[in-house]
């Protein structure tokens, strides 16, 4: 593999789906191209999507890609987050070599098939899990209303213990109703898709989120896990024990509280997110994350989310110095967080350094975690 590292992104707003994909693909054609992967709305017809993808990718420029993608409601690219849309980036082969294993059937047996996904993606580089080292990264798209990431995750960092991954739930518009995933020119549910890649180009990942800790601790006294349900925190009913919590009353609990004060597990000096989804009837809370009884969870308070975001987009180009392109996968829940402080266009500022393309999920997958309310990304450097 030698250098001339090139990128493509492409944007188009919903029409008819042919239409829109070739708008997508006239943007990203290049010679040679090794990856396409696209982000697009739910609101498309993603059989229609997947044919049209098929279409165009009889250009000769496609002739050894791999076409890689999955549904979600708001794509993200330099010119901002965009609704109703869909967004694709394109990558050479001069640049890199990709392997991509395919997970099936996810919710009955989630790491066996997190394992046969790496093997496959691994083979298709004529390596082994075991080896893959840190010339490799791996991003994982997973049916986000699975339920399942937790156990995706850890079938992956068991199988390739030494490779650092990043990656997002696939989403359907906040109506957790059915999400689909491509992989060419085929649509899949109850899935998974590693794309397993190896490149000389230099390559960071990195997560951040902007909530601080506060001195508010609540431990589970009762949980279904498997629904991802909290029913007792402190031997209390869930959702009274989280609003006593976070100083508010149970009769006035609405999403934005959640987004407000989401629960963080402290590992080492660092507090990853788990967020609540809804109260339920019978008075337990669900989240976007399986969470365990005994476990210990501090409530959240919002930081700077812009200077947060900032921050970690400056430390990774300390790293790397100048960045030619960025794979984002960004919480939905983040982006509801900056549409209420009406500062999206500023996070879209500054996340336009380089070429990008992401989505907002129903969670975020970062090296052997799921997580919520946070930003992950694949960040690529020059030659």
């Amino acid at each position: 593999m030698g250098g001339n590292f090139r990128v493509k992104v492409g944007h188009a707003k919903f029409e008819q789906e042919e239409k829109t994909v070739a708008s997508v693909v006239e943007q990203i054609k290049q010679e040679d191209t090794s990856l396409v992967l696209f982000f697009c709305s739910s609101h498309f017809n993603q059989e229609k999507i997947a044919k049209a993808f098929q279409e165009e990718a009889r250009d000769p420029c496609f002739a050894s890609a791999t076409f890689v993608g999955c549904t979600t409601d708001v794509v993200i690219t330099s010119q901002g987050f965009q609704s109703n849309s869909l967004a694709a980036m394109s990558f050479n082969s001069d640049s890199m070599k990709v392997g991509i294993g395919l997970g099936k059937n996810i919710e009955k047996d989630p790491i066996s098939a997190a394992k046969a996904a790496v093997a496959e993606a691994a083979r298709q580089l004529n390596t082994t899990p075991d080896q893959l080292d840190d010339k490799y990264v791996g991003i994982v798209l997973i049916d986000g209303t699975s339920e399942v990431e937790e156990f995706v995750i850890m079938g992956i960092a068991k199988t390739a213990r030494r490779l650092r991954t990043v990656g997002g739930s696939a989403g359907d518009d906040y109506s957790f109703n059915k999400v689909f995933l491509h992989l060419n020119f085929e649509t899949f549910n109850n899935a998974l898709i590693f794309i397993l890649i190896k490149t000389d180009t230099p390559f960071a990942t990195i997560s951040t989120n902007n909530y601080l800790p506060t001195q508010k601790k609540l431990r589970v006294t009762k949980a279904d896990p498997e629904k991802r349900v909290v029913y007792e925190f402190n031997g209390r009913p869930a959702v009274s024990e989280y609003c006593r919590a976070i100083g508010s009353k149970t009769k006035d609990i609405n999403p934005q509280m959640f987004v407000t004060h989401p629960l963080g597990i402290n590992i080492g000096e660092n507090y990853y997110l788990r967020s609540p989804l809804r109260a339920e009837n019978d008075g337990g809370l669900k989240f976007f994350s399986r969470i365990t009884e005994n476990s210990r969870l501090t409530v959240m308070g919002p930081g700077n989310l812009i200077a947060e975001t900032r921050k970690a987009i400056d430390t990774v180009q300390k790293k790397l110095g100048e960045i030619s392109a960025m794979i984002v996968f960004n919480c939905l829940l983040r982006y509801i967080e900056s549409e209420v402080q009406r500062s999206t266009s500023e996070v879209s500022k500054v996340l336009s350094v380089a070429p990008v393309c992401g989505f907002n999920t129903y969670g975020e997958q970062y090296d052997g975690l799921h997580i919520n309310q946070t930003l992950t990304m694949l960040v690529f450097g020059e030659e």
